[in-house]
């Protein structure tokens, strides 16, 4: 578990410029609050690498594809991501 491949060019478009990504990305997904507690989201050359702890597995999945269905995403790297 650590690295989740998608498709760049789809999805939400939720950021114009590099900088404001990890913060759109993040507000994205508390959006709806899939269950991760102290969600922290960075964003570097379309890979996003997500920090916090998860109440579950489902919650963990939940954020992986809500990130990874963001137009400008490529990866979703969870290896700091905590789940029960």
């Amino acid at each position: 578990m650590g690295l989740f491949d998608f498709v760049k060019e789809i999805g939400h478009k939720l950021f114009n410029r590099d900088e404001e990504a990890a913060e759109r990305i993040k507000t994205h997904i508390e959006a709806t609050n899939p269950g991760i507690d102290g969600l922290q989201v960075e964003y570097k050359n379309g890979v996003v690498s997500l920090t916090g702890q998860a109440t579950s597995a489902e919650a963990m999945e939940k954020a992986v594809l809500m990130a990874g269905n963001v137009q400008g995403v490529s990866d979703v790297q969870i290896d700091k991501m905590q789940a029960p």
